[in-house]
Parts: structure tokens; C-alpha cells; sequence
């Protein structure tokens, strides 16, 4: 298995890959990712079945079994209660929550190989290379097919939003992705003092390129944070400076940024600035709650409808898996991201990245981030913190 490891990794990120340009050239079929995913879940599940012997592995196919049970009591009230309710979906939903789950075992395994952290490393960082050049190409020759709201090339160039992800289908996932990234080459750099500043440069420029709002703000408060702790003669000799000098230029030029720059910002802010904010997902939320209240009874707020989706992965939690599942499969989320690094530094990240996903979403709930949360947990150092 430890032989194959790399070679069952790349495979389910060439698959993510594979899967976004059959998506851009308008394949009938383009779910290659799903495919692989379901495939690889299926050898993971049946071998681990067989060979279960670590007591975190065991605890996690525990988990899935409640997690599963609380699915089938909820999706079975769904079923005879909502006529819009969907087996095949809701199933696909329970199989993107148990992706990271299932992986886990594999790596929790193999993480007793003392070399296995420089594994993950190398395909973490394979992954940001060659996405950060589809991203940069896009940006310099605006090629469409690299496009975070445009794939397709149907909005003329004058008319749409700004934005490069390169081939992983999906802004929310990029924006999940480029999170974990920019917090990896950060620490790389700033805290094992590893490699050069090209490729946490090239990441956070990629991650800016993306022009989502959740990679922007998730960005600049990973950036500075990591700055102010380790790199505090660079945050005041350059930041400080940077930010006085663009308060100082804005003040002056407030009338022309106004016009010029941030008039069609202004105008969303003026009329909704929650739904702008949210992406219009606060509607979802609002509806949601309403059905709710008419629908769901005790045992919906308990065990969920395995149904509901807003894109805030915190609510959508609740929504599928009701408070139990919740409460859960937080605090599986939470022992995996901690089961290596428990230092503040890994803390900010997990609050920032799930700030994020809380307001945000599909990080959680995601086809494609869960795979390289693992591969930022596993690829940390063992190191004494302060």
C-alpha cells in the first residue's frame, strides 16, 4: 500500500483535473473525478475492513456507521415527506461528507512511515505548481477556458467577472484549495525556513488571481498573521508602510476610486450588502428555515432530511445530518486537522478556513478540498511549538 500511495493520490487529483476539462469543452459525460473517487473509496473501505488493527482508524469507521444510521433515518422522513427528494443526490451528498473520512484511513496508516510526510509534500506541492501555471496563462492571455466565471467564453471580455482557477471544476472548491495552499507555503517558508519565496509568491498571487472574495480574505489574514509572528521587521518595514501608503492614496483619491473603481461595488453593498457578501446564499438560508418551520419535526432537527443545501457548510451540516451529525462530524473534522499539529499556527488556519467554509461553503462539502486538507495535515514537520 505504502508503494501505491502516490500513485492512488495522483490518480483522484488527475481525475479532479480530467473532470474540469471535460466540464470546459461541454463533455456529455465529465464526472471522471466522481468515478475515481467512488472506486478508490470502495478498495480503501474493503481493505481497511479486513486489516482495521489502529484504534483511530476503528473510531472512524465507528463514526461513518452512526453518521450513515442518522442518513437513513433522515433520508427516509425525506423521502416519504418531500416529493423533491432524491436518493441518488442525497447519496452523492453523504459520499462527498465521507471522502475525507474514508481517505483518513489511509493516511493515518501509512503517517507511521517516518518518510511519509515528504510524500504528501511532493504531490501537495505538484498540484500548486502546474495549477498556478494554468492560472497564469489564463490571467496573461485571458484564456477563457481557465476562467473561474466564464469556462465557456460566452461573456464578452469587457463584461466578466475577473477570475482564473485553472482546470479544478468549481470557484468554492479552488477558493478551498488555494486556502490550504497559501496557509502550506507559509509555513513552509516562514516556519521551517524551507525553499525559496517563488513558489508561496506564485500561490498567493494564483490565490488572488482566482478572484473569489473567501480566497481574498482568507489570504490576507493567513499573509499577515504569518508576517506579524515569524517575519515581524518585514510586517512593519513593508506592510505598515504599504497600508499607510493606500489609506493615505485613498483619502486623496476616495472621489475617482469611487467612480472609477468601486461604483458597481458600492452599488450591491447600497442595496443588499449581506446578499453580496454571501453570494446571494442568505435567500437559501431564509428559505430553507421557512420550510423548516412548516416541515420538519423533532427527529428532522435531530438526524436532518438529508436533503436541504445552502452552500454554508456549517448550516448544511445541520441540514443533512441534523444536531447529532453536526456536533459529530465536527469533532472528526477537528481530530483529523489536529492530529499532528496542534499549535496556534494550525489553529488560526482551521478558524480561518473555517470562518470560510461556515459563510461561504463547499469546503466541507467539497469533491476536491478534502483530499488536500489530508495532504496539509500529513505533510507537517514534527516540531516542538512555543
Amino acid at each position: 500500500m505504502k508503494d501505491r500511495f502516490t500513485l492512488i493520490i495522483s490518480s483522484l487529483i488527475i481525475a479532479d483535473l480530467l473532470t474540469g476539462f471535460l466540464f470546459n469543452v461541454g463533455a456529455d459525460f465529465f464526472r471522471i473525478g466522481l468515478l475515481v473517487k467512488i472506486t478508490t473509496e470502495f478498495i480503501v473501505l474493503g481493505y481497511y475492513i479486513v486489516h482495521v488493527k489502529n484504534v483511530t482508524i476503528l473510531s472512524m469507521f465507528i463514526a461513518m456507521i452512526i453518521l450513515f444510521s442518522i442518513w437513513i433515518i433522515g433520508s427516509l422522513n425525506s423521502f416519504f415527506n418531500n416529493p423533491l427528494f432524491s436518493y441518488p443526490y442525497s447519496f452523492l451528498v453523504l459520499n462527498r461528507y465521507f471522502f475525507l473520512f474514508i481517505m483518513s484511513c489511509l493516511f493515518f496508516h501509512l503517517a507511521e512511515d517516518s518518510s511519509f510526510d515528504v510524500r504528501c509534500k511532493r504531490i501537495f506541492e505538484a498540484f500548486f505548481i502546474v495549477n498556478n501555471i494554468l492560472i497564469f496563462l489564463g490571467v496573461i492571455f485571458h484564456i477563457n477556458f481557465f476562467s473561474t466565471y466564464n469556462p465557456f467564453g460566452l461573456i464578452p471580455l469587457s463584461e466578466q467577472r475577473f477570475g482564473y482557477k485553472g482546470l479544478i471544476s468549481g470557484g468554492n472548491d479552488v477558493a478551498g484549495l488555494y486556502i490550504i495552499g497559501v496557509a502550506y507555503f507559509f509555513r513552509k517558508k516562514f516556519v521551517y525556513e524551507e525553499g525559496g519565496y517563488l513558489l508561496l509568491i506564485a500561490t498567493v498571487l494564483s490565490a488572488m488571481f482566482t478572484g473569489t472574495k473567501a480566497t481574498f480574505i482568507a489570504v490576507l489574514a493567513i499573509g499577515l498573521y504569518y508576517m506579524f509572528r515569524y517575519r515581524i521587521k518585514l510586517f512593519f518595514g513593508v506592510m505598515v508602510p504599504l497600508f499607510s501608503f493606500i489609506l493615505v492614496y485613498g483619502y486623496y483619491r476616495w472621489d475617482y476610486i469611487k467612480e472609477k473603481l468601486l461604483d458597481s461595488l458600492i452599488q450591491k453593498l447600497n442595496s443588499n450588502p449581506l446578499t453580496y457578501l454571501m453570494s446571494g446564499r442568505n435567500d437559501f438560508i431564509i428559505h430553507h428555515f421557512k420550510y423548516i418551520g412548516e416541515k420538519w419535526n423533532l427527529m428532522n432537527h435531530l438526524v436532518g432530511d438529508g436533503f436541504l443545501y445552502s452552500e454554508t457548510d456549517f448550516l448544511d451540516l445541520y441540514f443533512f445530518f441534523g444536531i447529532i451529525g453536526l456536533i459529530l462530524y465536527m469533532y472528526l473534522y477537528a481530530r483529523i486537522f489536529f492530529s499532528v499539529d496542534r499549535s496556534l499556527d494550525n489553529l488560526y488556519v482551521f478558524v480561518v478556513l473555517m470562518g470560510i467554509a461556515f459563510t461561504a461553503g463547499h469546503i466541507i462539502q467539497s469533491a476536491v478540498v478534502p483530499l488536500f486538507v489530508l495532504l496539509y495535515v500529513f505533510s507537517i514537520k514534527r516540531l516542538h511549538y512555543d
